[in-house]
């Protein structure tokens, strides 16, 4: 047993997935007791523009990336590292900037409730950038197989839970503040890292690697979305269609089966990194199946034992619409897993057409079945819509996967050593 556990310990592979699926773990926690302790000590009007906020962070860092998170992955191992984190900071976060500047100025007509952010404009668009240049240093400590330094940062980032208490007096901004802080430090943390691991952060700025990653980048912008998108429309669904009970427990449900996304989401990164690294693609595959399934099986027994429990934790209407809702859409994390190995696969092999056909099919699936079941079977029904549609896209996809095994075309070069 203890030579099966150190031997998982030196493969690449299993020992980056499991300090990704850490860091889920402790962001996660982290989140939890962030946000008890936040409403015990700021009002829930407060918390709720905060949310907003932190929300429109987020998708304005997700907008601005164009994809050049995943071609940084793909091609850091075999290429000028420092150019090409140093250009991805500044085209994310110059775009980045300019999003938040234009949601600053618009944001009467946009998201009235927003107004805060036009109050408080340098410190949103600040953190806005403080944020992007985070994401980008962060997508390059795992691209460099390095996954411990980003688990490390979960903790670290953990400690904003202490700050809650002294900018109480600044209510939702001082939330914000919190938050902001936290990534202040983190970058900071990053540029020392990456200043010993004698990576400059000023370089040359690589135009041929955006160009050359174009198709790459804009196939990976396109799967994100159509990835990330279909959870919030069908909340636009849901009330449209049963009503503001019924999302919210669904909100929440979905939110205790993101703890369990966190298994196939980490081993499908760190199956990406090995082969962008230029591992054998075939094993990493396989191996990436066996972990996800093998994980999973502990993991979705513990949702049908504990999970109605957890949300009846949070409250007794969430366990009662969200608990039936839970156990069957965690049926669906097994597809789910494979699905996002394909996702993988497909990146290392630049076979892009193949990754933006099955993303795209997914999204239709998931929105079309899910408004067809809920009238029927009610918010139990986006659970079968997510079995029913990942199953599809796995039995869809599995002579896309064959082939592009056969062909391997991977464009392999032998990659630098690791810091």
């Amino acid at each position: 047993m203890l030579s099966v556990g150190l031997k998982m310990r030196k493969d690449p592979l299993y020992r980056n997935s499991f300090y990704l699926m850490a860091t889920a773990i402790a962001r996660a926690g982290f989140g939890f007791f962030f946000w008890i302790i936040a409403a015990a000590l700021y009002l829930m009007e407060d918390i709720g523009v905060a949310t907003a906020v932190i929300s429109a962070l987020n998708i304005i860092a997700a907008l601005s990336r164009f994809g050049i998170d995943q071609s940084l992955t793909r091609e850091i191992p075999n290429s000028d590292r420092s150019r090409l984190i140093y250009t991805s900071t500044i085209v994310t976060t110059i775009a980045a900037v300019m999003m938040a500047i234009v949601l600053v100025i618009f944001v009467d007509s946009i998201i009235p409730e927003l107004t805060i952010i036009r109050q408080f404009f340098i410190v949103f668009i600040s953190f806005v950038a403080v944020f992007s240049i985070f994401c980008v240093y962060n997508t390059a400590f795992t691209a460099l197989r390095r996954s411990d330094i980003v688990f490390l940062q979960s903790l670290i980032g953990g400690s904003r839970i202490l700050l809650l208490f002294p900018l109480v007096l600044f209510g939702a901004i001082g939330i914000v503040m919190t938050e902001f802080a936290s990534y202040i430090l983190l970058v900071i943390i990053s540029v020392i890292i990456l200043w010993r691991w004698k990576i400059p952060l000023i370089s040359k700025f690589d135009g041929h690697f955006l160009r050359r990653t174009m198709s790459f980048s804009a196939g990976n912008y396109v799967a994100s979305f159509m990835l990330t998108i279909p959870s919030q429309i069908i909340s636009l669904i849901i009330i449209a269609v049963l009503g503001a009970d019924e999302t919210a427990a669904f909100y929440m449900g979905f939110m205790v089966f993101q703890l369990v996304l966190g298994i196939p989401t980490a081993i499908s990164t760190s199956m990406f990194v090995e082969g962008s690294h230029g591992v054998d693609l075939k094993g990493a595959f396989n191996k990436a199946n066996r972990l996800s399934i093998g994980l999973l099986v502990p993991a979705v027994i513990l949702v049908y034992l504990l999970g109605e429990w957890l949300l009846g934790f949070i409250g007794s209407g969430y366990a009662t619409g969200g608990g039936d809702l839970l156990r069957v859409i965690a049926l669906s994390s097994f597809f789910v897993a494979i699905y996002f190995n394909y996702m993988s696969l497909f990146k290392v092999t630049k076979h892009m057409r193949y990754l933006v056909i099955l993303s795209s099919l997914l999204f239709v699936l998931i929105v079309a079945t899910s408004y067809i079941f809920l009238s029927t079977y009610g918010v139990v029904g986006i659970g079968y819509s997510w079995v029913l549609s990942h199953a599809i896209v796995v039995i869809v996809g599995y002579p896309w996967i064959r082939r592009a095994l056969s062909t391997q075309e991977t464009d392999r070069v032998v990659p630098a050593a690791q810091p």
